[in-house]
């Protein structure tokens, strides 16, 4: 019987393929504020007049009082100061109030430049207390929340905004962008229509809008709004990366390329770009061109982990090993936690016979994500190889408790049972396997292999034909199999082996 370990990464390549991107427009508006030095004008002439009206008043109700006369000129005279200060105040609120607001603006977009998110909202919010219809101070708050990651605050803000200028179409686009990053597509989605509506030639508001579709599994609604960005705007790489995510998720692999190479023309630097292409390059067996991409992904950013992490698994397919472990060690230095990165390394590890070293590895995947059914299964493979097979088998039922349709974890649970004796539970293990993947060549082969050790001349002939016409290599090891001696001298045997 073949006792075969089956390894399985984790991830393949195309697995981990960046998404559509969306463009955040989160800049900080800073136009000079005028609005309150109009107000004060509008209403410095009424004031005046009304001041006056009062001041005359008073006085002809101090005469009416027969005071002494140093009395009524001493109350005449405060009146008189206490006009003068008012009208002197207000006249410095004319000069004073529109810099104090544009200095305070200045100071909160200097923080915001600065990532001193929490500084920069202090400031918008001093000048909200001063004039809380003023627009841009809103804008401005819902971009630093948004940047935050509080989008639900920055949704509030950007209403404030919609409630005094529904024609502002950046504030619908963002508030879009927001309600976008919370999941909610369909109300995004309108957001993005009111922008368009307002303002038809934003390349970003396509874009965004074609993200939020797909997102909704809209895929050809998505596409027309990636290609009327492009219209708009044909250097925006954003759409044009966009679109070829979207083609390679429908299989038009080489179209998806020609976007690639579109938004790399554009953006030389744009790292997703170089690893999708990489990514698609190494679906396609073009693998060292795909490590290529991968370089210059990683020479742009070197602590992307998912570039390091699929660079070691198109070196693993080119078998070279040790560098994929090179490479998966860097990923691990970026991101620690990232189980799938974990499983694959452990499986290099497993297949260069340093099984302890393996398990270790698995030991961390499991430890951060327990569900992962690909770090049990390889466990169970490497505690298998150890002759540790009652806990390979506890590994197996792991796995299968998570994942019950993966074939090669049946396989490999028949696999131990068989090393332990218990061809029956292995033969049912086999017949699983056999169930969820009917081309499985070697689950038919060892399940022939036990059934001879059974006597079972019939079934043991027909699981062996079966096995043979999907993979002719098992005819050699059929014929130094000690398992089929029991069948060995019947025809049916001989004529399958030759």
């Amino acid at each position: 019987m073949i006792y075969t370990f089956l390894l399985i990464f984790s991830k393949t390549l195309n697995d981990v393929t960046m998404e559509p991107r969306p463009r955040i427009k989160s800049e900080f508006k800073n136009v000079k504020y005028e609005k309150l030095q109009e107000k004060i004008k509008e209403s410095f002439w009424g004031d005046f007049l009304f001041g006056g009206l009062l001041v005359s008043g008073i006085f002809i109700i101090v005469d009416n009082l027969n005071l002494p006369q140093e009395v009524s000129i001493t109350i005449g005279v405060i009146i008189i100061i206490l006009a003068i200060s008012l009208m002197l105040g207000r006249l410095g609120w004319l000069k004073f109030s529109p810099n104090r607001i544009n200095k305070m603006m200045d100071k909160a977009q200097i923080s915001f430049e600065i990532a001193n998110y929490t500084k920069s909202i202090k400031y918008l919010e001093r000048i909200i207390r001063i004039d809380e219809s003023y627009s841009t101070a809103w804008y401005n708050k819902g971009s630093v929340l948004s940047k935050l990651g509080r989008d639900e605050e920055a949704i509030e803000c950007y209403d404030k905004v919609i409630k005094i200028d529904k024609k502002y179409a950046d504030v619908w686009y963002n508030k879009g962008n927001a309600l976008s990053k919370l999941g909610r597509n369909k109300e995004a989605i309108k957001c993005y229509d009111k922008a368009i509506e307002i303002d038809e030639k934003n390349a970003y508001v396509w874009n965004n809008k074609g993200n939020a579709l797909i997102n909704l599994g809209r895929v050809g609604e998505a596409i027309e709004c990636y290609e009327k960005a492009i219209e708009i705007d044909e250097k925006n790489a954003d759409a044009w990366f966009n679109k070829g995510s979207v083609l390679g998720r429908l299989g038009r692999d080489e179209e998806a390329i020609e976007y690639y190479d579109k938004a790399i023309e554009i953006d030389e630097k744009y790292v997703y770009a170089w690893y999708n292409k990489g990514s698609i390059l190494s679906k396609l067996g073009r693998v060292e061109e795909a490590i290529e991409c991968y370089d210059k992904a990683i020479k742009i950013d070197g602590k992307n982990a998912y570039t390091w992490f699929t660079i070691g698994t198109a070196l693993f397919n080119l078998g070279r090993d040790e560098e994929a472990l090179e490479c998966y060690d860097k990923a691990i230095e970026t991101d620690e936690k990232n189980a799938y990165i974990w499983t694959n390394k452990g499986s290099i590890l497993s297949k260069l016979g340093r099984d302890e070293e393996a398990i270790e590895c698995y030991d961390k995947a499991i430890k951060i994500d327990g569900k992962n059914d690909y770090a049990w299964h390889n466990k169970g493979t490497a505690l298998g190889r150890l002759g540790r097979d009652e806990e390979a088998i506890e590994c197996y039922d792991k796995a299968i408790k998570i994942d019950e349709k993966n074939a090669y974890t049946w396989f490999n649970k028949g696999a131990a049972l068989g090393r332990l004796g218990r061809d029956e539970e292995a033969i049912e293990c086999y017949d699983k396997a056999i169930e969820i993947d009917e081309k499985f060549a070697y689950a038919w082969y060892n399940k022939a292999s036990l059934e001879s050790l059974r006597n079972n001349e019939q079934e043991s002939i027909k699981c062996l034909k079966k096995a043979i016409e999907l993979d002719e290599i098992i005819i050699e090891q059929a014929k130094l199999e000690a398992n089929f001696d029991n069948i060995r001298d019947s025809d049916e045997f001989k004529e399958l082996i030759g």
